[in-house]
């Protein structure tokens, strides 16, 4: 069992969004890397311990001994998407990820995403893709691979055209 608290940020404000999610499907997985795209809908945690596919990896409890047997966190992934990976590894196991709505923690990040140089959000997306790249080739069917190309290759573009624009 993997066992995470909600994530509060620095006004004590709840977003479920960082706290749990499912794990994404065959589209979505390709979908949730374009930088504009919002999902249309959370989970709904609405009982005091609930399952989930994934929790937060900033900030979760689980067996030694499950890590262990999982070969802990894969190497080929950095910050982004771990938590899809684990939770594809707890299914696996026949195991379950849970939130505990009575436990929270606050997770402050230091900087905006906005306030990143434009240098420094085309090396997070690189990451972010790689990362995602690597768990589309690992568990998820050859057209998510493809959708994902294409949706980095649109964060480019975007990224390119702001820059642009921001400059003038």
């Amino acid at each position: 069992m993997v066992v995470g608290g909600k994530t509060l940020d620095i006004n004590d404000i709840f977003n479920v969004r960082y706290s749990a999610w499912s794990l994404p499907g065959k589209l979505t997985i390709g979908l949730e890397h374009f930088l504009l795209y919002r999902p249309l809908h959370t989970l709904k945690l609405t009982k005091e311990v609930e399952e989930v596919d994934c929790v937060v990896g900033c900030f979760f409890l689980t067996k030694t001994s499950f890590m262990q047997s999982v070969n802990f966190l894969d190497d080929h992934v950095f910050l982004y998407n771990e938590e899809n990976l684990l939770g594809f590894k707890v299914k696996e196991n026949h195991l379950k990820e849970v939130i505990m709505m009575d436990e929270s923690y606050h997770h402050n990040h230091k900087r905006s995403y906005k306030k990143l140089t434009f240098k420094e959000k085309i090396h997070s997306q690189e990451n972010s893709y790689a990362s995602r790249k690597y768990l589309c080739k690992k568990y998820y069917p050859w057209y998510s691979l493809v959708l994902l190309w294409i949706m980095e290759l649109l964060n480019k573009i975007y990224l390119t055209l702001c820059f642009i624009i921001k400059r003038r």
